[in-house]
């Protein structure tokens, strides 16, 4: 019994975590962050986070090819090897799938996106324009905004999704945490305009 409930938890795991392998991993190391500042400091815009905000939407959908690696595996361990195993990872790939695919739907859109990257754009053109928060602007993306630095002047209202730096709660505890937030914002925009 207890070999068997290790079976599924494990394959459970396994299938949950590939589709977010991407995303976890692959911008963590120092030569993709050496234009950022430290997590969790606010971040500078520029074209730097415009190409991070891209490479993780990337990413985000290259997840969904990696779960298919657990799928395909669930599939023929249900069919020809350890049933048990087989299951948790057919269940949690396919229920990763499913989650990732339910935009096109009309659900919860990636934590990173194409409107997400134009509001960054916008923001940057309007401090370079007579329309520009102050003499001499200077954005960056903290939490829930995006702010002059200068005169602390909130210029879009804009929860800040990871973004791919290395956490300030250490690896396990920063692992662990983007496994159940996916990626996205701990502290939604809504929330902070409602307090």
């Amino acid at each position: 019994m207890l070999s068997s409930l290790f079976s599924l938890s494990l394959g459970l795991f396994i299938g949950h975590i590939s589709s977010r392998i991407p995303n976890l991993f692959m911008t963590r190391t120092k030569a993709f962050n050496h234009a950022f500042p430290p997590h969790p400091e606010p971040v500078p815009l520029s074209p730097d986070l415009l190409a991070r905000v891209m490479h993780l939407r990337q990413y985000y959908w290259l997840g969904l090819i990696a779960a298919l690696i657990p799928l395909i595996a669930g599939y023929f361990s249900l069919k020809y090897g350890n049933p048990v195993l087989g299951a948790g990872l057919f269940l949690a790939a396919a229920w990763s799938i499913l989650s990732k695919s339910q935009v096109l739907l009309g659900g919860q859109a990636p934590p990173w996106n194409l409107d997400m990257a134009q509001k960054i754009q916008l923001a940057m053109n309007g401090a370079k324009s007579d329309d520009s928060c102050c003499s001499s602007p200077n954005l960056s993306w903290w939490t829930t905004a995006i702010v002059c630095d200068t005169c602390l002047k909130q210029v879009e209202v804009l929860a800040r999704p990871d973004l791919g730096r290395p956490r300030a709660d250490g690896v396990l505890k920063g692992t662990i945490r983007l496994i159940f937030s996916d990626g996205y914002p701990m502290i939604s925009s809504t929330e902070e305009t409602k307090n």
